[in-house]
């Protein structure tokens, strides 16, 4: 294990999550996230899966139409996660706090066993870049972009999803709410829904991506 309390084996059998959902509130509030994304580099096939938070989405889980996607609630599915990571000596690795803020708000009494398998990937990937003197591009709005500028300079950017994620996740939760079979929805609102899980895929590709260099690190 390096500085950054990574190596390259920890980094192959770790789980990479990031949330989607409506995001915090004029009140200031956080609601829960609609679904989780999951990628799992050690699986052989297809490694990227969903955890959907609300029945209704289920047109978007059977559009998907990926084996080990799941809906449920929110307790529930985080609770098969971390059961998941205990049992089989993995992390969860996520990019910041808001994951395990989600996970304080939504799901207190799993926080402590959350902490115990979760890895926010931020705080390394700031050591690394502050150690270097590298300086982020500050016009590039998303954080994750601005490593992956730094850090892994051949990867391609993350593309936002159009409209944003929180305006996807009330689009979808409409359309669901009107039409609860996949092959009734246009082709517009399939791409609405489609783009979204393509952004979150992205999302947690590009915290492997990160990891992959961090753990590689020597210094």
């Amino acid at each position: 294990m390096n500085r950054y309390q990574l190596n390259k084996d920890i980094v192959k059998n770790a789980i990479y999550l990031d949330f989607e959902g409506e995001g915090r509130k004029g009140d200031h509030s956080i609601p829960c996230p609609h679904i989780a994304g999951l990628y799992r580099p050690f699986l052989e096939g297809y490694k990227y899966s969903v955890l959907f938070f609300k029945e209704a989405w289920k047109p978007v889980k059977n559009g998907h139409n990926v084996e080990r996607d799941r809906i449920g609630d929110f307790k529930s599915l985080m609770t098969e996660l971390i059961e998941e990571a205990e049992q089989e000596g993995r992390l969860i690795i996520f990019w910041t706090i808001h994951e395990r803020t989600i996970i304080e708000l939504h799901a207190p009494e799993l926080l402590e066993r959350f902490d115990r398998v979760g890895f926010n990937l931020h705080k390394p990937a700031k050591r690394f870049a502050n150690k270097r003197n590298l300086l982020r591009d500050k016009d590039e709005k998303k954080g994750l972009n601005q490593f992956l500028k730094l850090l892994k300079k051949a990867s391609p950017l993350i593309i936002a999803c159009k409209p944003t994620a929180a305006e996807a996740c009330r689009r979808i939760d409409n359309y669901s709410s009107k039409k609860r079979r996949w092959r009734l929805w246009t082709d517009e609102q399939k791409g609405v829904a489609r783009d979204l899980i393509r952004y979150n895929k992205d999302d947690c590709l590009a915290v492997l991506k990160l990891a992959r260099k961090l753990g590689n690190s020597v210094y």
